[in-house]
């Protein structure tokens, strides 16, 4: 019994957990389109629109050229690639 108790209370934490994730990430994305929703995206060129996304770690600071300054762990390499998908705004560019 106490089995099944846990499962239960478990399954409902992962479903509930997941439910407001998700709402979490649409009410994100919703005020971002509202926020932007006057610019013309066919005008971007490169596909990229920083302040649309989600950016934990500065990208202005990775400019492509290795140096001694711009080495990243892959924690960082993948907060930077997951800022730069979410600054995605038009289907210019294909991530």
């Amino acid at each position: 019994m106490k089995t099944k108790i846990t499962l239960i209370s478990l399954f409902l934490t992962i479903v509930v957990g997941n439910t407001m994730a998700q709402d979490a990430n649409q009410a994100y994305t919703d005020t971002m389109n509202a926020i932007f929703q006057h610019i013309d995206k066919s005008k971007i060129t490169t596909g990229l629109l920083v302040d649309y996304g989600l950016q934990i770690v500065a990208p202005e600071y990775f400019n492509g050229i290795p140096s001694d300054s711009n080495y990243v762990d892959m924690e960082t390499w993948i907060s930077l690639y997951c800022g730069i998908y979410d600054a995605k705004i038009n289907d210019r560019i294909i991530i």
